[in-house]
């Protein structure tokens, strides 16, 4: 059975407009539609988690970096650049957290961040 889907529109000025385009991005969706969609479907907009992660360089002969997520046991990524490595932090974090949701285990809250902190990245699942 086909599900059939309609189109709803709403009007927002821009500055509401930018806020929700900003929060959506928060909160790790691709747009404000979906964001809104969840926030309305699901009850509540996806919480939002903060992890310290720390960068290393790689050793000489590999190059690049490696990262990982203290509160997150085996949470671990790795990069070419920096940049690419806090974004693959943020995927490996969301996939995590995800892990968890779907086996009914507890989100991990991290106390404080440490004084080494390189990065702090913000999840939502």
């Amino acid at each position: 059975m086909k599900h059939r889907t309609e189109q709803l529109n709403i009007r927002v000025t821009p500055q509401e407009k930018a806020a929700l385009a900003s929060a959506a991005r928060a909160r790790g969706f691709s747009g404000v539609a979906d964001y809104l969609r969840a926030a309305a479907l699901g009850g509540k907009p996806p919480q939002e988690h903060v992890y310290t992660v720390i960068i290393h360089p790689a050793d000489a002969d590999e190059g690049g970096f490696w990262a990982e997520v203290p509160a997150l046991p085996g949470c671990n990524t790795q990069g070419n650049t920096y940049e690419q490595t806090v974004a693959h932090a943020h995927d490996a974090i969301k996939g995590y957290l995800q892990m968890l949701l779907k086996t009914g285990q507890p989100i991990p809250t991290e106390r404080q961040p440490r004084k080494s902190t390189v990065a702090t990245v913000k999840v939502a699942v």
